[in-house]
Formats: C-alpha cells, structure tokens, sequence
C-alpha cells in the first residue's frame, strides 16, 4: 500500500530534475568515439538515437505540467507487487482463452469479466507496470494467440499511460486492446501456417477485423461499441496503407492507433510459426523504418515506457560482460541499469554488479544476448 507521506517525499526528492548525462565534445570523441562508429553495433544505436531525436525535433509537443510530471515519476518509482503482477496476468490469460473458445463455438461471453481484470491491469500499470512488462515474454507458438492479446492490453496501456490517459481512458483502452483480435480464432489454420500466405489466403485473413467487430458490435454497452471501433481499425495506418477501409491519420481512432503499434511490436518481439522474435531494439527500428504508418506520438511513447531494453533483457555490454536489466530510464532508453552476473570469460560472478548506463559513459551494451542459445559459453552452474 501507498502511503501519501511517502508519496510526498518522493515528490520533494525529485523536484529537481537531475542534470543529464554529459555527452563528449566533438573534440573529445576522437579516437575513442571513432573505434567505436566503426563497429556495426555502435553505429545501429547511433542511427536509432538520431532517428528518435529526429523524430522529436518534428513533433512539437506541451510539456507536463511540473506537477504532474513529479507525481507520475513518483508513482512509476513506486515497488510493484511480482506476484500480483503475475497472478493478474494468469487471470487474464485464462479469460481470454475462454472467451476465444466461446467465440469459435459462437456463443456469447461476460464483457464484465473483462471489465473487471482489465481494472486490475490498469491498477498495476498505474503502479508502473514494469513487473507486468517482464512477464509479457513467456508467450509461445503454442499459446501466442490468448498471449498476444494480454500482451497488446499491456503495452498498450504503458503507452496510454505515457501519454497522460485518465484511468477512466486507461480502462476503454485496455479493453479495446484486450478484445481486439477475437475475429482471429475464426482463420486460426490460417495464421498458424510456417508457409507464406498466398494473395487469396492472406485476403481471407484480412477478414478477422470484420469478424472481430461483428462479434464486439453484438453488444450494445458504449465501451464495447468502442472496443468494435479499434477492432476494425486496428490495422489501418497512419499513411492510408492498412485495411480494411484505407483510412489514415486522425480519421482513425486514437485508440486504434495505439493498438496498432502494440499489436506490430509485439508481434515483432515475439515467435510466430514463420519466424523468430525480433528483440526489443531491433522490433524498434523496424519500427522507426516504417514511422510514417503510426503515430509518432504513439512511437516515442512506446520508446519511452519500454525502453530499447525493456527489463529482464539479458545483454553484453562493451567490457564482454553479461547482464540483465533490471531498471530502465525513461529519458534515457538506450541507457538502463544492468545486473552484471558474467565476467568477460564468461564466469559467473560471486557478487551481482550493478551498473547504471546513464551515468557511466564509457560502457553502452553492444549487443543483446539469448541466454538459452549461448548458456552452454557461460558458467551457470551457480
């Protein structure tokens, strides 16, 4: 539980925005700074700050009121419970299961159902949502369907929280996103082909969007009738280039523009039968490639909240230590704090190093690991 004391000391604490990072003069980067352009990896990160200092440059935007800004960190700041977190998830996990069970047997579900673990999810992403972010990974080709649609609930919610939603938006929104691929189950065969999909099969799996909202338009609840919305917009694009109707920009809604970034990045960053998962930081410039078919308002949201590492990301830094992220800087994506557990030979360490990027400049992370594909180079036996 939150206390209100502590909450204003933590405000009081954080008044005073921290100075950013120093970054070396031009002057000062020679030599150093030049090995490191000369690395492909370097150079990636580099490209992908420009494009997002780039991106805005271009999107001039208020800032938050001090006030609110303050709260927002404090709150985000503040421990969430792991196994809340987790067991939130399962609930919704198992919900979704079910009511995509019922809508391929066309029968009918309790929208109150969803009403009531969305509120909880919204709870928990108030709260910061990092411990719900962590558990989004443990999607499968065998369960990515009832995952994806938790997961795209979740990510979509951080990037509404981002942007300053109410709770009461909070809540439309994660039942949008939560709702919006029901149609899917009817073309499941479809999807879950490692074949490519032919023009006559991948129209047939365009139609999913209508069927979603000819199942959602049943009910006659307004969030509902919006839930329908998204689910037909869901895969429009900022650019005109989607479907079903080609809309683009502001004609579609600012809902259904967040649940389709959520919906392409998850998707990315997870396995789907004819492909493995991109991680984080490559499903971002995939993303940053093709900007001109999203919201870049939603973009740097996304960026923002999850960061290029999101936590839990088991990386390699410069040195050729291994660690996990265990806290990210919302200011600073490309920077997270880092659990160093292998030393350079790939030994286990006795003691946990903890290292915050942000304010050690010399060391960045080169690359992302796959703990399961290079566990047999480490030392896991502790």
């Amino acid at each position: 539980m939150i206390r209100l004391s502590d909450l204003i000391k933590f405000t009081q604490k954080i008044s005073k925005k921290p100075e950013p990072p120093k970054v070396p003069t031009e002057d000062k980067k020679e030599g150093v700074a030049e090995k490191q352009e000369e690395k492909k990896t370097g150079q990636s990160y580099l490209k992908l700050a420009q494009a997002i200092r780039e991106m805005n440059r271009k999107e001039s935007e208020k800032e938050e009121p001090t006030y609110q800004v303050q709260i927002s960190k404090a709150i985000n700041k503040m421990k969430e419970d792991k196994g809340e977190s987790s067991q939130i998830y399962e609930e919704a996990y198992n919900l979704i299961k079910d009511i995509l069970d019922r809508v391929r047997n066309n029968e009918s579900f309790d929208c109150q159902q969803v009403v009531l673990v969305i509120r909880k999810m919204v709870d928990q992403v108030c709260l910061g949502g990092h411990e719900l972010l962590a558990i989004t990974d443990r999607s499968s080709l065998e369960n990515y369907l009832w995952c994806h649609s938790v997961n795209v609930s979740i990510l979509s919610l951080l990037i509404g929280m981002t942007l300053g939603y109410n709770k009461s938006k909070l809540q439309e929104l994660g039942i949008a996103a939560y709702l919006h691929d029901l149609g899917m189950i009817k073309i499941i065969e479809l999807v879950e082909t490692s074949k490519p999909l032919d023009e006559n099969k991948f129209n047939e799996v365009k139609k999913h969007t209508n069927y979603s909202f000819n199942i959602l338009n049943g009910f006659k609840d307004d969030v509902m009738q919006l839930a329908a919305l998204v689910a037909h917009q869901n895969h429009e694009r900022f650019d005109g280039s989607g479907y079903p109707d080609g809309i683009k920009g502001e004609d579609i809604h600012e809902y259904s523009q967040i649940v389709a970034l959520a919906d392409v990045y998850e998707a990315m960053t997870h396995p789907r039968p004819y492909r493995d998962r991109f991680f984080s930081h490559d499903g971002i410039k995939e993303i940053l490639k093709r900007a001109a078919q999203f919201s870049s308002l939603a973009i740097k949201a996304l960026i923002k909240r999850i960061s290029l590492y999101p936590v839990s990301t088991w990386v390699k830094l410069n040195t050729d230590e291994v660690g996990k992220v265990v806290e990210v800087h919302e200011d600073y994506p490309l920077r997270p704090v880092v659990n160093v557990v292998f030393d350079i030979n790939g030994r286990r360490l006795d003691e946990v190093k903890t290292i915050d990027l942000a304010s050690q400049q010399s060391i960045y992370i080169k690359e992302t690991v796959d703990l399961s594909r290079v566990a047999f180079k480490l030392d896991t036996s502790k």
